[in-house]
Protein backbone atom coordinates (compact mmCIF):
# COMPACT_ATOMS: atom_id res chain seq x y z
CA UNK A 1 0.00 0.00 0.00
CA UNK A 2 0.95 3.31 -0.88
CA UNK A 3 -0.39 4.86 2.53
CA UNK A 4 -3.24 7.03 0.43
CA UNK A 5 -7.04 7.05 1.61
CA UNK A 6 -9.02 6.68 -1.75
CA UNK A 7 -12.78 7.26 -0.64
CA UNK A 8 -15.63 6.58 -3.24
CA UNK A 9 -17.82 8.39 -1.04
CA UNK A 10 -18.14 11.86 1.18
CA UNK A 11 -16.08 11.39 4.55
CA UNK A 12 -17.59 13.27 7.66
CA UNK A 13 -15.43 14.51 10.05
CA UNK A 14 -15.17 16.49 13.50
CA UNK A 15 -17.60 18.92 14.75
CA UNK A 16 -19.12 22.33 12.97
CA UNK A 17 -22.13 22.47 15.00
CA UNK A 18 -22.08 25.52 17.29
CA UNK A 19 -24.24 24.39 20.12
CA UNK A 20 -20.76 21.87 20.70
CA UNK A 21 -18.23 24.92 20.74
CA UNK A 22 -17.48 27.61 23.59
CA UNK A 23 -14.97 30.16 24.21
CA UNK A 24 -15.52 31.29 20.05
CA UNK A 25 -13.35 34.01 18.90
CA UNK A 26 -13.08 36.11 15.84
CA UNK A 27 -10.33 35.71 13.12
CA UNK A 28 -8.58 39.11 13.11
CA UNK A 29 -6.52 40.54 10.80
CA UNK A 30 -7.62 38.15 8.24
CA UNK A 31 -5.79 39.90 4.99
CA UNK A 32 -2.63 40.25 6.85
CA UNK A 33 -2.39 36.93 7.94
CA UNK A 34 -3.00 35.35 4.48
CA UNK A 35 -0.36 37.40 3.06
CA UNK A 36 2.40 36.03 5.13
CA UNK A 37 1.17 32.49 3.61
CA UNK A 38 2.94 31.52 -0.04
CA UNK A 39 1.43 29.02 -2.03
CA UNK A 40 3.35 26.92 -4.35
CA UNK A 41 4.06 23.96 -6.30
CA UNK A 42 7.21 21.58 -5.27
CA UNK A 43 8.26 18.04 -5.15
CA UNK A 44 9.58 15.90 -1.91
CA UNK A 45 13.36 15.68 -1.57
CA UNK A 46 15.43 12.87 -0.47
CA UNK A 47 14.21 12.99 2.83
CA UNK A 48 10.79 13.01 2.91
CA UNK A 49 11.41 10.27 0.44
CA UNK A 50 12.99 7.97 2.93
CA UNK A 51 10.03 8.43 5.40
CA UNK A 52 7.73 6.81 2.24
CA UNK A 53 6.93 10.12 0.50
CA UNK A 54 6.28 9.72 -3.55
CA UNK A 55 9.47 11.18 -5.02
CA UNK A 56 9.20 12.56 -8.79
CA UNK A 57 5.35 13.91 -8.49
CA UNK A 58 4.52 17.61 -8.10
CA UNK A 59 2.10 18.27 -5.03
CA UNK A 60 1.10 22.17 -4.44
CA UNK A 61 1.08 23.16 -0.95
CA UNK A 62 1.71 25.88 1.73
CA UNK A 63 4.83 25.46 4.36
CA UNK A 64 3.47 24.64 8.15
CA UNK A 65 6.38 26.57 9.22
CA UNK A 66 4.57 29.66 8.01
CA UNK A 67 0.91 28.48 8.46
CA UNK A 68 1.99 27.77 12.56
CA UNK A 69 2.82 31.44 12.72
CA UNK A 70 -0.37 32.31 11.74
CA UNK A 71 -3.28 30.09 12.57
CA UNK A 72 -1.18 27.09 14.96
CA UNK A 73 -4.78 25.49 15.24
CA UNK A 74 -4.31 24.46 11.66
CA UNK A 75 -0.65 22.69 12.13
CA UNK A 76 -0.58 19.15 13.55
CA UNK A 77 2.59 16.38 13.68
CA UNK A 78 3.20 14.74 10.35
CA UNK A 79 1.58 11.32 10.90
CA UNK A 80 4.48 9.25 8.68
CA UNK A 81 6.95 11.42 11.56
CA UNK A 82 5.88 13.38 14.65
CA UNK A 83 9.10 15.02 14.26
CA UNK A 84 7.81 16.98 11.38
CA UNK A 85 4.50 18.78 10.43
CA UNK A 86 1.65 18.72 8.42
CA UNK A 87 -1.38 21.52 7.52
CA UNK A 88 -4.82 20.60 7.83
CA UNK A 89 -5.72 22.74 4.85
CA UNK A 90 -9.82 22.48 6.03
CA UNK A 91 -8.72 24.55 8.26
CA UNK A 92 -7.96 27.39 7.01
CA UNK A 93 -10.70 27.88 5.23
CA UNK A 94 -12.49 30.00 8.40
CA UNK A 95 -9.26 32.30 8.04
CA UNK A 96 -10.05 32.76 3.92
CA UNK A 97 -13.88 33.41 4.84
CA UNK A 98 -12.95 35.97 7.17
CA UNK A 99 -10.27 37.65 4.78
CA UNK A 100 -12.81 37.80 1.95
CA UNK A 101 -15.02 39.96 4.53
CA UNK A 102 -12.29 42.00 5.29
CA UNK A 103 -11.86 42.56 1.88
CA UNK A 104 -15.38 43.40 0.91
CA UNK A 105 -15.44 46.14 3.51
CA UNK A 106 -12.32 47.84 1.92
CA UNK A 107 -14.36 47.29 -1.80
CA UNK A 108 -17.22 48.97 0.43
CA UNK A 109 -14.92 51.51 1.61
CA UNK A 110 -13.31 52.53 -1.77
CA UNK A 111 -16.73 52.80 -4.05
CA UNK A 112 -18.44 55.24 -0.31
CA UNK A 113 -14.50 57.46 -1.35
CA UNK A 114 -14.99 57.16 -4.83
CA UNK A 115 -18.71 58.69 -4.91
CA UNK A 116 -17.57 61.63 -2.52
CA UNK A 117 -14.45 62.34 -4.72
CA UNK A 118 -16.21 62.24 -7.91
CA UNK A 119 -19.00 64.15 -6.61
CA UNK A 120 -16.58 66.98 -5.07
CA UNK A 121 -14.37 66.71 -8.20
CA UNK A 122 -16.69 66.93 -10.88
CA UNK A 123 -18.53 69.44 -9.06
CA UNK A 124 -21.42 67.57 -9.91
CA UNK A 125 -24.24 69.91 -7.75
CA UNK A 126 -25.50 73.03 -8.88
CA UNK A 127 -28.22 75.13 -7.66
CA UNK A 128 -30.09 76.94 -9.61
CA UNK A 129 -32.98 78.94 -8.31
CA UNK A 130 -33.03 77.01 -4.73
CA UNK A 131 -32.84 73.31 -6.39
CA UNK A 132 -30.27 70.73 -7.18
CA UNK A 133 -29.47 70.99 -10.72
CA UNK A 134 -27.21 67.73 -12.16
CA UNK A 135 -26.18 67.46 -15.92
CA UNK A 136 -27.21 63.79 -17.85
CA UNK A 137 -23.64 62.79 -17.94
CA UNK A 138 -23.27 63.08 -14.17
CA UNK A 139 -26.66 61.73 -13.23
CA UNK A 140 -26.00 58.75 -14.93
CA UNK A 141 -22.89 58.33 -13.62
CA UNK A 142 -24.36 58.60 -9.85
CA UNK A 143 -27.65 56.51 -10.62
CA UNK A 144 -25.32 53.54 -11.98
CA UNK A 145 -23.16 53.50 -8.75
CA UNK A 146 -26.37 53.83 -6.83
CA UNK A 147 -28.30 51.42 -8.38
CA UNK A 148 -25.63 48.58 -9.30
CA UNK A 149 -23.21 48.64 -7.07
CA UNK A 150 -24.44 50.35 -3.38
CA UNK A 151 -25.68 47.52 -1.56
CA UNK A 152 -28.86 48.54 0.08
CA UNK A 153 -29.31 47.23 3.65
Amino acid sequence: SDGAVRVAGDITAFASDIRLKTEIKPIENAVAKLLKLNGFTYEFNELAGSLGYELNERYSGVSAQDVKEVLPEAVKPAPINEEYMTVQYEKLVPLLIEAIKELKGEIEDLKRNWLFSYIWYNRLFIYRHGRLCINRRDWYVLSHFFLTQWEWG
